[in-house]
């Protein structure tokens, strides 16, 4: 149940391995989707506030591609802009989301957590032609715990 809380990692695991962690685990669970993470130019750490975001966000967006998108594919980018902006992508090639369908209290909660972060959060879907989840969340002045340089094997497919 702490797990679920807040995951026990946060701010020991570099951020980008913790994400691709995430996506691993939904790989093994679900194999007949197809799961791609790319993380580039990011820090260790955030700070908690915006590794806890991000990490939920991921999760319910992987949430919503696996139970509700019907998708074969699922891609996951994670990029920061030096000093600037940290940016989660969450792609599906799933049957997309009915334009009068109203926010569930996942979606709702991502951008209550990105907004109050001083983030943007938008929602790119088309029926039958998957959603986007993006979210940008700006990042404090000075350095972070630390460079994590993008590894050989950090993309799960």
């Amino acid at each position: 149940m702490l797990e679920r809380l807040r995951p026990i990692a946060l701010g020991y695991v570099p951020l980008a391995d913790m994400i691709g962690e995430l996506v691993r685990e939904q790989e093994r669970r679900h194999a007949h989707i197809a799961f791609r993470f790319s993380a580039a130019a990011t820090e260790r750490s955030y700070g908690d506030s915006i590794d806890l975001t991000i990490y939920r966000c991921l999760q319910e967006g992987l949430t919503n591609a696996v139970r509700h998108a019907q998708a074969r594919q699922v891609t996951i980018k994670l990029s920061a802009e030096t000093g600037r902006q940290l940016t989660l992508s969450v792609r599906d090639d799933g049957c997309g989301i009915h334009p009068g369908k109203i926010a569930g209290f996942g979606l709702r909660g991502m951008q209550q957590r990105v907004e109050g972060l001083g983030g943007r959060y938008t929602i790119d879907s088309e029926p039958g032609n998957g959603t986007c989840v993006h979210v940008t969340l700006p990042l404090p002045e000075g350095p972070t715990v630390g460079p994590c340089s993008e590894a050989p094997g950090r993309t799960a497919s």
